[in-house]
C-alpha cells in the first residue's frame, strides 16, 4: 500500500507546539483517515483503499525514559483516531507481568515506547506474536501521515462492477438479464 515505504525510515518528532499537532491529527482524520479512496477509477472494478479502527486497541508499553511529551503524541493520535488505548508502564509492571494479562487485553497492537521499554525482553514480543497482537516499537511523531496509521488498520477492497465482461448497471434489468427490444 501507500504506507509501506514510510516504514522502512527512521522518522524524528519535530518537536511541534502539541495542540498544533493534535489539531493536524484531526485534519488528516477528517480528510484522509475517515474516507475511502479510489485513485484506480476503473469501470469494472472498485480498488478502494481505506483505514478502520483496529477493533481491539492498542497496548501501549511505556519505558522509564518516555517523556510527558511522546505521552501526549500518543494521547493526540488515539484521541484523532478514536482508538480503545490500554497502558503499560515498566516502572509499574514486570514484563512477565504484562506477558500474564496480554490474552485478557485482547489488543490489536502493541506500541513499545522508550529506550529501556522491554527491548532486551524478546519473551514479551513472542508473547504478543502468539496472541496475533502485531509490535510495533517505532517512537511517536508528529507527522500525522506517519502516525495516525500506526492507530488504525490499513485495508485495500476490490470490488468486481462487472460480469462476463459486461458493466453492471448498463442495459441489465433487476434480475441480470439485458432486456430485448
Amino acid at each position: 500500500g501507500p504506507n509501506y515505504v514510510a516504514t522502512l525510515a527512521a522518522w524524528r518528532d519535530t518537536g511541534d507546539d502539541l495542540a498544533a499537532v493534535a489539531n493536524r491529527f484531526e485534519q488528516w482524520m477528517r480528510d484522509v483517515g475517515d474516507h475511502d479512496d479510489d485513485e484506480t477509477g476503473l469501470a469494472a472494478e472498485q480498488n478502494v483503499f481505506r483505514y478502520r479502527p483496529l477493533t481491539g486497541g492498542v497496548l501501549v508499553r511505556c519505558g522509564t525514559d518516555t517523556t510527558a511529551r511522546t505521552r501526549e503524541l500518543l494521547a493526540a493520535a488515539r484521541t484523532a483516531t478514536r482508538t480503545r488505548p490500554a497502558w503499560s508502564e515498566s516502572v509499574d509492571e514486570s514484563p512477565s507481568e504484562l506477558i500474564t494479562r496480554l490474552a485478557a487485553l485482547r489488543v490489536d497492537r502493541l506500541r513499545i515506547v522508550g529506550a529501556d521499554a522491554d527491548t532486551a525482553h524478546c519473551d514479551l514480543r513472542r508473547a504478543a506474536h502468539a496472541e496475533g497482537i502485531a509490535v510495533d516499537d517505532a517512537p511517536p511523531v508528529s507527522a500525522p501521515e506517519i502516525e495516525l496509521p500506526r492507530w488504525l488498520r490499513e485495508q485495500s477492497v476490490t470490488i468486481t462492477t462487472h460480469r462476463h465482461g459486461r458493466l453492471a448497471g448498463r442495459g441489465d434489468t433487476e434480475h441480470g438479464h439485458r432486456q430485448r427490444d
